[in-house]
This record gives C-alpha cells, sequence and structure tokens, in this order.
C-alpha cells in the first residue's frame, strides 16, 4: 500500500472513530500523535494539582506496542541504558527522573551510617536495560527503586519483572519500591508533596536503615 493510501485510509478511520465517539458514550477517541508527545512527570508539578500530574503515565505508555518511554534525570544519558552513579556494596538505590538527585543526596546520608549504597539512574523505563538489571541482582542484596509516580507500573514494577525472570541461582535480592502508594495526585508545592510521599533525600535514607533494620536476619 502507497504512502498516500496509508494516509487516506488513517484519515478515513480516524473520522469513522470520532462519529462512533459522537454517538456512544463508551467509545473515546484520541487524536493526537503519542510519538510527538511531551508530558511533565511526576508530583514535582505541585500546584497544578491532580489534573497535571503524571503519576500513572508509565503504567499506561509501558504496555503500548512499539512504545519508548523515558524519565530524564538532569545528566546525559543513551537511550536504553542506564547510568551508574555511584559504586557501592551490598546496597542499591535506583532511581529515575527528578527525584535521581534525592537518591545521591540519599546515600549521602547512609553513608555517615556506614552503609555504602549504589545509585543508578533508569532514565529509560522502556526498552528497559535488562544486562544492567541482571548485573544489579547478582551484585546487590537488597535494591529500592525511586520513582515520583505511583510504584504499580512504574520502575519498580518493571524492575521486579526482570528481576522474576532471571534464571542465575542467587539472583533474587530483597526489593522494595519508594514511590507514590496507589494515591491520586493533588496540589501542594512540590517541597510537600515530595516529603508527603517519603521521597526527599532524609525520608529515602530513613526508609532504607528500616528496611534494612526489618530484615536484619538477611543483613549481616
Amino acid at each position: 500500500m502507497s504512502n498516500q493510501n496509508l494516509e487516506e485510509t488513517r484519515d478515513r478511520y480516524g473520522r469513522t472513530l470520532i462519529q462512533l465517539a459522537r454517538q456512544d458514550p463508551r467509545v473515546a477517541a484520541l487524536d493526537c500523535d503519542l510519538g510527538r508527545s511531551t508530558r511533565s512527570y511526576g508530583i514535582t508539578l505541585g500546584a497544578d494539582g491532580a489534573t497535571h500530574q503524571s503519576i500513572n503515565d508509565l503504567t499506561l505508555m509501558r504496555c503500548l506496542p512499539n512504545m519508548s518511554v523515558l524519565v530524564p534525570a538532569d545528566r546525559p544519558f543513551k537511550m536504553g541504558k542506564a547510568v551508574v552513579l555511584r559504586q557501592g556494596s551490598r546496597v542499591a538505590l535506583v532511581a529515575t527522573g527528578p527525584v535521581t538527585a534525592h537518591a545521591l543526596e540519599a546515600a549521602d546520608r547512609l553513608a555517615a551510617e556506614g552503609i555504602r549504597p549504589a545509585v543508578y539512574n533508569f532514565h529509560t523505563i522502556k526498552p528497559f536495560d535488562i544486562p544492567c538489571a541482571r548485573e544489579i541482582a547478582c551484585r546487590y542484596e537488597t535494591v529500592f527503586t525511586i520513582e515520583e509516580h505511583n510504584v504499580i507500573g512504574g520502575l519498580g514494577s518493571a524492575l521486579a519483572e526482570t528481576f522474576c525472570e532471571l534464571y542465575e541461582p542467587g539472583t533474587k535480592p530483597l526489593l522494595h519500591r519508594i514511590g507514590i502508594r496507589d494515591a491520586y495526585g493533588e496540589s501542594g508545592s512540590a517541597e510537600e508533596l515530595v516529603r508527603k510521599h517519603r521521597l526527599d533525600a532524609e525520608a529515602i535514607a530513613r526508609t532504607v536503615l528500616e528496611i534494612l533494620e526489618a530484615n536484619r536476619q538477611y543483613w549481616r
């Protein structure tokens, strides 16, 4: 089929779908090119509130065929390749998006407590960096994912899915997801919302210490 025929077919299909949506309230027609769309991410939009906070978008976008999903932090990256920001021992902090900076600060706080966590930035949620995830599973005993997104379906879920499909013996670390615990967005300053959801550096460090203490039989 020629490009012209493809465009005509797509246009007719689109008009038909829109007409159907007008007739049936159960049908929704989305008129946009997702391949060229950009979105704000997470709760750091603050006062714009729930209508502008994209805390479920990774869950929705990951399941679409041929869809690439990126959540960049303020640093260079190559799509599909996670970045090791800091080497560590036994514990790994795996972050995405703006809260990656909080993960680095939390690592500094934990170092003062005698814990030296590695810090990874997974800026690409899909395609996921499977080799890097496998390296994390083999190298660290406890892994924390950090994201300003619903813990259901985001970075934490992607990493958990990868861990579950690893067949190498000894590659099942304890995984704890730090993020928005199945809640809607709400208005507030970015700082207030980050603190509420325990995504600031102090709260991240405190959560790591709490989880390690609760599972101290594995932490020797």
